[in-house]
């Protein structure tokens, strides 16, 4: 047994369609916003190193994605530390271990967390906005 059920009007389908477009535009805007600032952020929050690092931070964004770079072959030593003063936030844990090194020797070096404490802000900010924005539209 099969029940089917349709609705064919041609104005509501209109509505979300207009409806689906905002939505694309907005969340892309979106997008590329909160990725400038963690990029504006994580700059302000990166060590000095004679600027290396903080000049070698820059964002890049493409319909929903938004990538930031630490451009630097140290950046994740950086943020997360070496050694026996490795400090990683839990839900970063499996990105962290792809930098995990040989343990050729041994080099301890202080987290200076930048970048991630950029995003988690970030992000909190963007999901509250993505929220508004929604709202918005879709009342």
């Amino acid at each position: 047994m099969k029940v089917s059920i349709t609705i064919e009007d041609k104005g509501l389908t209109k509505r979300l369609q207009r409806m689906r477009k905002e939505i694309d535009t907005e969340l892309a805007k979106e997008i590329s916003r909160a990725t400038a600032d963690t990029s504006r952020m994580a700059k302000s929050f990166a060590p000095i190193n004679f600027g290396r690092l903080k000049n070698a931070i820059r964002s890049r964004t493409k319909a929903y994605t938004g990538d930031i770079i630490a451009g630097v072959k140290y950046a994740p030593y950086q943020e997360f530390g070496t050694g026996n003063k490795v400090n990683v936030p839990a839900e970063l844990k499996d990105y962290a271990m792809t930098f995990k090194g040989k343990g050729l020797r041994t080099v301890n070096t202080q987290a200076q967390p930048y970048l991630y404490p950029a995003f988690f802000i970030t992000r909190s900010r963007l999901k509250g906005r993505i929220n508004n924005m929604l709202r918005k539209i879709t009342h």
